[in-house]
């Protein structure tokens, strides 16, 4: 009796060992299930729109997967197209095309936004910076990787793309640089900064300005009433309501003799010249503080890929750097050319020049309109505001009651007593 029972007890135990053995999922198993569960989170945030978590949970279904496939790579096309991020979306579609042929059931979509994404990847401003991406999440910026990655968390108030190694960053009001790993490397503790320029950054506290190095130190003491970033060498400063220019080591190399110096908080040098402001009228100097375009003019800007709007008797035109004039005194008022055209104004109207002064868009009425910022033109009109492209084409409604100009992708808008961002799409980002 025992012999059986033991017998029968060994054939349930193998049989026992044999089923759990069968049932049990292999490590590779596993992972492909731990990875369709991501992808699928993935998918869900894309469609609330939800930017970051959804790249989040795309780099943990490679991360799982241990690969990525046309699947994923159509997804992260569809993630970055959305964004308005043209050229990570051109990689990602790049790589789609790869893997996947005519049978596929995201080809056709994926061949619809080719020609789409080709003709943005021209002009695009990239928001990748080394490859590290700026992100919102609930209003708060942070960084990840091109894979989705998240290397610092979203919860600076405000933050710049990196530049020269180090990204500006904003928290309770208060202003400081990390690295690229996102540890805080220079404190975040003054009233306002600008970014790393030249190997110096802008600083303030208590109403004072100076400089630090990329270590934090300061170089130039924070002492002057006002400053801008360094520029070719030079950085502009001001003390007791006159203006002038100093070197990295803190000498004054052009007196402080100006009225004003630049345009609209930009008065550092630019293609070798700074514009100057003394008793009521604008002109150049070159770095030698020598007046090379004399001070007739009453109101200026600074030069821009080789010419400067500059006005007299409340008409704008533009000038070379020799001080002669390129295009007439015609508009009642102009921006700097960036990227070969200019926003102008003439006859209650608003659109673009060439640098022939010829009409390359449509002319509107606005209100009021900003300079190009990441390719497109912040407008007003009946209190509200919206954006327009270079063609003049409105491609963010005028609806808002309040706009911020775009950097890096986004916008700060106001609607409705509401505030948050959106990308250059028009769609929120949250």
């Amino acid at each position: 009796m025992y012999i059986k029972n033991h017998t029968f007890k060994k054939v349930i135990g193998i049989l026992i060992f044999l089923c759990v053995s069968v049932s049990k999922p292999t490590h590779a198993q596993s992972e492909e299930v731990m990875a369709k569960s991501y992808f699928l989170k993935a998918q869900k945030n894309y469609s609330e729109g939800n930017t970051a978590a959804s790249l989040n949970n795309l780099y943990k279904t490679v991360e799982h997967l241990g690969s990525t496939n046309a699947k994923i790579e159509s997804m992260y096309v569809k993630i970055w197209h959305n964004n308005g991020n043209f050229f990570n979306a051109k990689n990602h579609i790049n790589n789609y095309f790869e893997m996947a042929d005519e049978s596929h059931s995201d080809y056709m979509e994926m061949l619809n936004l080719v020609s789409d994404i080709s003709s943005n990847t021209n002009s695009e401003k990239i928001i990748f910076e080394d490859e590290l991406f700026k992100f919102i999440m609930g209003n708060k910026f942070g960084f990840m990787d091109k894979n989705g990655k998240i290397l610092t968390s979203s919860k600076y108030d405000e933050a710049n793309s990196f530049s020269e190694g180090l990204a500006l960053v904003k928290l309770d009001n208060k202003y400081g640089f990390i690295d690229k790993t996102g540890e805080s490397v220079i404190p975040i503790k003054y009233d306002y900064a600008k970014d790393f320029s030249e190997g110096l950054a802008l600083v303030m506290l208590n109403n004072k300005y100076g400089f630090v190095d990329k270590t934090g130190k300061t170089v130039i003491p924070v002492s002057y009433d006002s400053a801008d970033s360094f520029s070719e060498g030079l950085a502009v400063v001001g003390s007791d309501d006159k203006y002038g220019f100093i070197d990295k080591n803190g000498k004054t190399v052009i007196p402080f003799r100006y009225d004003h110096v630049g345009w609209h908080h930009n008065g550092s040098f630019s293609q070798g010249l700074a514009l100057v402001k003394l008793d009521w009228k604008f002109g150049f100097i070159n770095k030698l503080g020598e007046i090379v375009i004399p001070l007739i003019y009453d109101a200026a800007n600074g030069f821009s890929e080789g010419l400067a709007p500059v006005a007299i008797d409340q008409k704008f035109g533009f000038i070379d750097k020799d001080g002669n004039t390129i295009i007439p005194f015609e508009y009642q008022y102009a921006h700097p050319f960036k990227d070969e055209i200019a926003f102008v104004k003439v006859n209650d109207k608003m659109g673009f020049i060439d640098k022939n002064g010829r009409k390359i868009s449509s002319f509107r009425s606005y209100d009021y309109f900003s300079a190009i910022s990441d390719g497109l033109v912040r407008v007003e009109l009946n209190d509200k505001y919206g954006f327009i492209d270079k063609t003049g084409k409105i491609v963010i409604p005028i609806k808002y009651d309040f706009v911020h100009i775009f950097k890096d992708g986004f916008a700060r808008v106001r609607l409705n007593g509401r505030e948050f961002y959106i990308n250059k799409t028009g769609n929120e980002v949250r």
